[in-house]
């Protein structure tokens, strides 16, 4: 059965979406909302593909799944405008720019829909077996300690990072919305923190109008967690440092490796070979079936990682006040 997707947006991320797609759903036609055409699919056979001007242009076609790719500002516009066209629609993270936003649309119209937001690190083996390690020791966590960071610059090396969505405002740019993955997945291996506070600056000469630093702390009942994020570091750098009563533990992203330490003593507890595709594979994989728990979970999830973000910003513009956070049930 031909299944027929709309694709709303035609960057990078879409590229990567279409290509995994089109590999588990070798009978799909690809349509794809955007004013750029000239961009190359890869293993996707042209003829699977018909770019469109405008929404006019899929009225009487059967959609059956949609993909919304767009910069993070035009998430919710697509969502309210898309709602009646397909009830299984995927958006690529965050779920939007500014949680205001969401008090804009009643989230209760969309019970009956399959929403399912990108965060693709709920995907990854590592972090759900992090997740259960912890669940299942005894340990005391004390202090957790979260970096990411790298030039912008050096991530995209078929685009000018002026013309990034990262590095426009209006698009919903900046570090935190770009590196919202570190406090969705700390969401969901630690809970909601009671409080946070931060600072977000702009720090380096980049050609942009967002914020490319971001210190933030997170008060949990019993340790803190901080968070260093940025745009400028011209080493790639990406892990999180969980200290307990017992031992310390460290997962690096980039050998996707899970240690033990303590004194000069180190173990291994995890280390696989890793491909980043998989968790981007595996999230479409789960969007395209039936199942639909863990996709509510992961929704939820981007509530609370856009709420914690908003509340980061006002207090970076109160000189790092601690705020506490009141979320939705």
């Amino acid at each position: 059965m031909m299944n027929n997707i709309l694709f709303i947006g035609f960057g990078s991320i879409t590229i990567k979406h279409l290509n995994n797609v089109n590999r588990l759903n070798k009978k799909s036609h690809f349509y794809i909302l955007s004013k750029k055409k000239n961009i190359k699919l890869n293993n996707v056979n042209k003829n699977k593909v018909t770019f469109i001007e405008n929404l006019k242009s899929i009225n009487k076609i059967k959609i059956s799944y949609i993909l919304i790719c767009n910069g993070s500002n035009g998430h919710l516009k697509y969502l309210n405008l898309l709602k009646n066209i397909s009830k299984k629609i995927f958006i690529e993270k965050p779920i939007s720019n500014n949680f205001s936003k969401l008090n804009k649309i009643s989230i209760k119209n969309f019970k009956s829909h399959k929403i399912q937001i990108g965060y693709n690190f709920f995907f990854l083996k590592i972090l759900k077996f992090i997740k259960e390690y912890f669940k299942n020791s005894n340990e005391k966590i004390q202090k957790v300690s979260v970096k990411a960071g790298y030039y912008l610059p050096y991530w995209r090396k078929d685009l000018n990072y002026h013309n990034s969505v990262t590095a426009n405002k209006k698009l919903g740019g900046g570090v935190l919305l770009e590196l919202s993955h570190e406090i969705s997945y700390i969401l969901w291996l630690l809970g909601r923190p009671k409080t946070v506070s931060g600072f977000i600056t702009k720090n380096s000469k980049l050609k942009i109008d967002t914020e490319d630093t971001a210190l933030i702390n997170f008060e949990y009942k019993n340790f803190n967690c901080s968070f260093d994020l940025d745009i400028i570091s011209k080493y790639y750098d990406r892990y999180c440092k969980i200290d307990t009563d017992k031992h310390s533990y460290i997962w690096n992203y980039k050998d996707n490796s899970f240690i033990k330490k303590n004194g000069n003593i180190t173990k291994k507890i995890y280390s696989k070979k890793f491909d980043l595709n998989e968790s981007y594979l595996d999230e479409i994989k789960y969007f395209l079936s039936s199942k639909r728990n863990f996709s509510d979970l992961i929704f939820k999830n981007s509530i609370d990682t856009l709420k914690v973000i908003d509340e980061v910003k006002k207090s970076s513009k109160q000189n790092g006040i601690r705020l506490k956070i009141k979320y939705d049930k």
